[in-house]
């Protein structure tokens, strides 16, 4: 009886352990994926960092070429007007000047 007992209590104790050792699996394989996915997310970060670095980059270089091209294009028409006395191609200066000004915006709003 008492031989009963004991094999008993180890039957219960080994389905016990089976148990916990299925529940620690489960928590190994939760958290390799766990891992997996951070690893990808901390993936898609450093290419969002390098984006935006570009982004910001193009932005700045845009800025520079706004103002050379503003400043360009005033000589421009300055030259112009000294050429033949009087203002040439309004229309155009004003086209520009609105082309800048919606350039500007969109630098700005970024």
């Amino acid at each position: 009886e008492r031989l009963r007992r004991c094999l008993s209590s180890l039957e219960s104790s080994a389905a016990e352990a089976e148990e916990k050792a299925k529940a620690c699996t489960a928590l190994r394989s939760t958290a390799a994926t766990v891992q997996e996915r951070l690893e990808q997310c901390n993936s898609r970060v450093e290419d969002l960092e390098a984006l935006a670095a570009s982004c910001s980059k193009a932005l700045r270089e845009s800025s520079v070429q706004l103002v050379e091209f503003e400043q360009d294009s005033a000589v421009l028409h300055q030259e112009l007007e000294e050429d033949v006395g009087f203002p040439v191609a309004e229309e155009m200066q004003e086209r520009e000047e609105q082309l800048i000004q919606q350039m500007k915006d969109i630098l700005e709003a970024n």
